[in-house]
């Protein structure tokens, strides 16, 4: 786990009106984002393209 972001992929700055997230920037982060609902969600949109045509 990265030691700057904890394994959250970024730091989130508390402006107090405003909340601002920075990505890590660690060349050592081992964070892996997870894309795989994207991935099945833009499948299921194929499918329904598909269906309509």
């Amino acid at each position: 786990m990265c030691k700057t972001c904890k394994g959250t992929g970024g730091i989130v700055i508390d402006h107090g009106y405003y909340v601002e997230y920075r990505p890590c920037r660690d060349i050592h982060c081992d964070f892996k984002r997870d894309d795989s609902d994207l991935e099945r969600l833009r499948a299921w949109l194929d499918s329904l393209e598909g269906k309509a045509s």
